[in-house]
């Protein structure tokens, strides 16, 4: 889908709250929908994504990616080819998991699974993110067999839809104090990390630690 970076597997995208995972998607949903550059990589052609949402609303998500769109000085037709390559989802306001338990094994959930397979079929999606992974699972009390129940899900729609499947998932309160940036910096068991093919870590950096890793002035 994007050469070294975004491939037809599973990914997850960790970081803690308020660093701004979602944002930072929806800019790379909007540039890849409009077939451009992303962190030095091309495209072969326009990208569609899909953010399939358990945590803010449509309005809310849509209201971000208008101010995206206007601070990246987009024209009428630009706007228009991304309205067309970019999906929201929100399935905020009901009960939708990816997994369920099954005769006390957490299994994916096939309902749900096969409604969102019907539903983006025609559509072809490139990329779906579900934000934030922790709603779509069955809680946090089993730890790994939850996390690898996402991870079994996700390759269900993997393999249906022939895209990448993303997860956005939140830092381990120590690693986010510490900016760990390893893979396993997610909350909860190394099962998500172990089953995904990408891993991204997101850390903030004040402007004095910009300045170290980078050597610009932010």
């Amino acid at each position: 889908i994007l050469p070294d970076l975004l491939y037809a597997d599973v990914r997850t995208r960790i970081s803690a709250g308020g660093t701004g995972k979602t944002t930072v998607a929806l800019f790379e949903a909007v540039t890849l929908a409009l077939g451009r550059d992303l962190w030095g990589r091309t495209p072969k052609r326009p990208c569609r994504t899909v953010l399939v949402t358990r945590e803010d609303s449509r309005e809310i998500l849509v209201a971000r990616m208008r101010e995206i769109i206007d601070a990246m000085s987009l024209a009428q037709e630009q706007v228009s080819m991304v309205l067309g390559n970019v999906l929201i989802v929100d399935v905020s306001g009901v009960s939708f998991r990816l997994s369920a338990i099954s005769d006390d094994v957490v299994v994916p959930h096939a309902r749900n699974l096969n409604w969102l397979v019907e539903k983006l079929r025609d559509w072809s999606p490139d990329w779906i993110i579900f934000d934030p992974l922790v709603s779509f699972g069955v809680g946090e009390s089993r730890v790994n067999d939850a996390e690898q129940g996402l991870i079994e899900a996700f390759r269900v729609l993997r393999n249906n839809l022939d895209c990448c499947i993303e997860g956005i998932h939140h830092s381990g309160k120590a690693n986010a104090r510490d900016k760990s940036t390893d893979q396993y910096a997610g909350r909860g068991g190394s099962a998500l990390s172990d089953g995904c093919r990408m891993v991204v870590v997101m850390q903030p950096l004040e402007p004095d630690e910009w300045s170290s890793v980078t050597g610009m002035h932010l």
